[in-house]
């Protein structure tokens, strides 16, 4: 059976890994074949996510490693890492929230459209968070003045940008909610979208009638 190689990039994020997670090993149960298998494993991202995910919340700080890897922008790799991030924070927000300061610095920095996916996928959640009626996420998971400039920008971009519809409807979620405090989003958000609902696709418009709608005149 050939052997699958990796390129220099993806070794020192793999060495970097292995570092960090070796004194989990044991902690979890895992042999140093389970962990051969993880980073071989070339199918889909469903084998392994799960895996990295309970990784991930018995160390928070692992995600920065994770933003390392998805940082390189790597097809198909960067995509998958970014993917088992997501899917890591939706059960437990607590894991981006450990890495705040890296996650908003490098926000527009991933190049390929799957992680982007994925970091709009996250941002939603964050904001969700900040601005829930349950006031001990709201505590749990503030935004700072300057994340959510930040969050904004990354969201413009993402919506005027040539991305899929599903970065673009979670860019609109988003910037529906901090426009309740950015004074300036709602009018920017409405004339953004009715510039782009006749050319947008079904999904593009359906979410933008129901933001649309929610803003007003």
């Amino acid at each position: 059976m050939p052997t699958k190689t990796i390129n220099k990039a993806q070794a020192i994020f793999f060495s970097n890994f292995i570092v960090d997670i070796v004194y989990l090993l044991k902690l979890l149960d895992l042999t140093e074949s389970d962990l051969r298998n993880i980073l071989n494993d070339q199918s889909t991202p469903r084998n392994y996510r799960p895996i990295f995910a309970r990784l991930l919340h018995e160390d928070h700080q692992l995600a920065t490693v994770f933003l390392e890897g998805i940082l390189l922008n790597e097809a198909p790799f960067s995509s998958k890492l970014a993917l088992s991030l997501e899917f890591a924070c939706r059960d437990d927000l607590k894991i981006i929230h450990a890495v705040y300061d890296k996650f908003f610095t490098v926000l527009e920095v991933p190049d390929l459209e799957g992680s982007i996916r994925s970091f709009s996928k996250i941002l939603e959640m964050v904001v969700r968070a900040a601005y829930s009626k349950n006031e001990a996420l709201v505590k749990l998971y503030p935004l700072s003045s300057k994340q959510k400039e930040v969050i904004t920008q990354a969201c413009f971009q993402w919506l005027i940008g040539p991305y899929k519809v599903a970065t673009q409807a979670q860019a609109m979620d988003c910037l529906f909610w901090l426009g309740h405090d950015i004074e300036w989003v709602h009018p920017e958000l409405r004339e953004v979208l009715l510039q782009g609902y006749p050319n947008g696709s079904a999904g593009y418009q359906s979410r933008a009638r129901k933001i649309l709608d929610k803003i007003g005149n």
